[in-house]
Formats: C-alpha cells, sequence, structure tokens
C-alpha cells in the first residue's frame, strides 16, 4: 500500500453449512521508516466495519511487525472483504500523496484463522447443489460419481461425468471444480 493506493483488500466466501465462531487476523507488516509515528496508522475492517487500529510507532518504522486483531464475528456474512487502509504522513505539512515516503508493506506470512462450526442442514432437496457444491466457497471443489456400468460402455459413462460437471459448473465461473469417475 502507498500514498496513492492506500487501500488493499482480501475476499471470501462462508459456506453456507458452515458459521464462524472464533476469528483472529495475525498480520505481518512493514511501515516506511519515513513515517511520522503514531499519526501514521494500518486501519483494519471487515465488511465496512472498524475492527482495528494499528497505530505505527517508532520502533516499528522500516521493521517487520506482527500484529493481531480479533474479528468481530457478528459482522461475517456469506461473502466477506478485509479491508486494510493506511494512513500515512511523512512530514506535518505540504505532503505529497506521490511520494514514496509512503508506503506500508503487508507480508506474505499474514493469515486469517477462522474456527468454524459445521451447521446441520435438513435434508432438504431445495437446498441442492449444496452440501455438494457451495457456490460461497471460492477453494476447488472436488465432486466424486460413481455411475453404474451403462448400456453405451464407458464412453457413455464419460459423457455422462462431463454433462454433471458442466451443470455445476455453469455457476461458477470464478472457482474451479476437478472430478474424477
Amino acid at each position: 500500500m502507498n500514498g496513492v493506493n492506500p487501500l488493499g483488500y482480501i475476499e471470501f466466501g462462508m459456506r453456507s453449512d458452515e458459521i464462524v465462531s472464533d476469528a483472529k487476523l495475525k498480520l505481518e507488516y512493514t511501515p516506511s521508516p519515513s513515517l511520522i509515528p503514531v499519526q501514521s496508522q494500518l486501519k483494519v475492517y471487515l465488511n465496512d466495519e472498524l475492527m482495528g487500529v494499528l497505530p505505527i510507532t517508532k520502533e516499528q518504522l522500516g521493521k517487520k511487525t506482527l500484529a493481531e486483531i480479533t474479528l468481530n464475528l457478528l459482522y461475517f456474512s456469506d461473502f466477506n472483504r478485509l479491508r486494510f487502509e493506511l494512513i500515512g504522513h511523512y512530514q506535518n505539512s505540504c505532503e505529497i500523496s506521490t511520494s514514496n515516503n509512503l508506503w506500508l508493506d503487508i507480508g506474505r506470512n499474514s493469515e486469517l484463522g477462522l474456527v468454524v462450526q459445521k451447521l446441520n442442514l435438513q435434508n432438504d432437496l431445495s437446498y441442492f447443489p449444496v452440501p455438494f457444491f457451495d457456490p460461497r466457497d471460492n477453494r476447488t471443489n472436488t465432486l466424486p460419481m460413481v455411475f453404474c456400468w451403462p448400456t453405451g460402455g464407458w464412453f457413455a459413462a464419460s459423457i455422462c461425468n462431463c454433462r454433471f460437471v458442466v451443470w455445476f459448473a455453469i455457476g461458477v465461473a470464478w472457482s474451479s471444480i476437478s472430478s474424477f469417475l
């Protein structure tokens, strides 16, 4: 993140058969050594609700810093967005937002730790294709399929498999599906 682009995002979905029971965001970040301590901050939002403000201290400037924020469970939904906003200052007046002094790097060792509880869904076809496929889940979906040997042989079974996978894939352009017979 920098002065011109002070926002960063992470988006993720929650399965309809799961609910979050605990959520912690562990951040590894490095602020620019040119930032003014305390006036410069990192704000963290979950679905546009402020979860925490991390003031940048003199000791953190130019060094990897670790922080942990507990996220409020009330603000989780089926689609979630974590937003990071750098409030950066490098001098007390006449700052230029394009200055190379305004930056903060969020490290790749940062992680979002979610503890989820499985919900018992009623055995109801109106939920279909859940739980086999959940459009809220952005992980790769594996669809194991078993077909009896059709009179048309292996080729006919492969055609049936392809049609089934295509049916699931129609609404999932952003996700991926793997299948095996």
